[in-house]
């Protein structure tokens, strides 16, 4: 399956690489100036617009397949803070991550399971001390 992976990627990297490598070795640079320039404006003001939907159907996309209720409010709170402030992605992200660790930590459920391990563990240690006490008797 991987040789298969391989295989289909590296022909899609020949359907750009090639056009691309005669574009560059068969036409300069004026060629591609004048090719570009002679492409009617409406069209490429078309293509610009086509690729801010783009964008925004892909974060509709996103935000589709997280949708969960009691996580929205976090959403909000990020797209928030973006546009608020000047930090950059790696700052909001590392704010994400803080913020998600503190929600485990404080969440009712995911402490329950935590208490659930460690009385399993207990249980467990106090059987094997109990066994050892039962076999020194």
């Amino acid at each position: 399956m991987t040789t298969f992976h391989i295989l289909s990627m590296s022909l899609h990297a020949l359907r750009v690489v090639v056009p691309t490598m005669m574009m560059i070795f068969f036409a300069g640079t004026s060629e591609l100036k004048t090719f570009l320039e002679s492409i009617p404006t409406t069209i490429i003001h078309g293509l610009n617009i086509a690729g801010g939907i783009i964008v925004v159907v892909g974060y509709a996309m996103v935000i589709n397949m997280m949708y969960t209720a009691h996580l929205i409010p976090f959403l909000y709170l990020g797209f928030i803070v973006a546009a608020f402030s000047n930090f950059n992605l790696i700052a909001i992200g590392s704010i994400g991550i803080i913020m998600s660790m503190i929600y485990v930590q404080l969440n009712p459920k995911y402490a329950i399971q935590e208490l659930r391990k460690e009385n399993s563990h207990k249980n467990l240690i106090d059987k094997k001390n109990s066994s050892e006490e039962d076999e020194l008797d």
